[in-house]
């Protein structure tokens, strides 16, 4: 895979970009780094135990910008939450957050657009 930089867009980056999967089909790595060996994107299954996913990512995004996540999905629940430690290299600023989902709505449509509008009407149904 090739990709411009966001700061530098005449330089090209050529990436390697790797993929495995366990017998159920379910992701279980995922590694993009460049041809030099630096990694861009690192997401490892930790746990899979009926329909409850557990997660890790590291992402580097040139250096800049470092984050680590720890993913929980939960089949069965319908629920997802996220633990983030975030890095910006050049500022030494460390962020550190969680995401917990507060509810779960499910909108039976054939096609759903995201609009403004539309985004509206799916705040209002909780």
């Amino acid at each position: 895979m090739e990709s411009h930089r966001t700061q530098a867009s005449d330089y090209l980056d050529k990436w390697n970009v790797k993929f495995s999967y366990n017998e159920a089909g379910i992701p279980k790595y995922i590694l993009k780094e460049s041809t030099e060996g630096d990694q861009q994107i690192e997401k490892k299954l930790i746990s899979s135990n009926k329909g409850v996913f557990k997660y890790t990512t590291h992402t580097n995004a040139e250096s800049r910008l470092i984050t680590d996540r720890e993913i929980l999905i939960d089949s069965n629940k319908k629920s997802y939450d996220e633990k983030v430690i975030s890095i910006q290299v050049g500022l030494g600023k460390e962020t550190r957050y969680e995401i917990k989902q507060i509810s779960n709505t499910i909108i039976p449509s054939r096609e759903f657009i995201l609009t403004a509008g539309n985004i509206s009407k799916m705040t209002l149904l909780k």
